[in-house]
């Protein structure tokens, strides 16, 4: 995500929430701040950003619950406008964002609600698996379901060859 792009994916969380773009443009300028913890990468038509998906890495609070999520990687929420929703955007973001965590990390964790089957769909036809529902993650409730951890081991990206002088 660039900086010009804060303003259209605020506007893409605004609408999904119900909320104001305010709100939202605080949370996406911090984030495109930020990154060596986090990224936000975003779909486009055109000139237009049609979707936006997350991660952020997450380090548990001191004294956390001995069931809190591990310290490690998490996709965040990825969100495709209403119009363009059913052509594969948010795989094509969940993928990108699996390719650049390679880089950093052997494993991605993803929260969900037992309920959003479509994004538990999304996730398990791109290798997730239930990890665990005896969790506790700081900022995050599960409103009118059960959370559900899940993990995906990712393989080992090699760095592209380098040309030779």
């Amino acid at each position: 995500m660039r900086r010009e792009d804060v303003v259209d994916v605020a506007a893409i969380a605004a609408q999904r929430e119900g909320t104001t773009v305010d709100r939202w443009r605080g949370v996406f300028e911090r984030l495109c701040g930020e990154s060596e913890r986090s990224v936000v990468l975003v779909a486009t038509l055109g000139d237009a950003v049609v979707a936006y998906g997350k991660a952020e890495h997450f380090t548990p609070p001191a004294g956390s619950a001995a069931n809190v999520t591990p310290e490690g990687w998490y996709l965040g929420g990825v969100v495709v406008r209403p119009e363009h929703r059913r052509r594969g955007i948010g795989t094509a973001l969940t993928r990108e964002r699996m390719r650049w965590l390679a880089e950093r990390t052997s494993v991605v964790y993803y929260i969900a609600n037992e309920r959003n089957r479509v994004s538990i769909e999304l996730h398990a036809a791109l290798g997730f698996e239930e990890r665990t529902r005896d969790f506790v993650h700081p900022g995050v409730s599960f409103e009118g379901g059960v959370g559900i951890l899940f993990a995906c081991d990712l393989p080992p990206r090699t760095p592209a060859p380098r040309a030779e002088a």
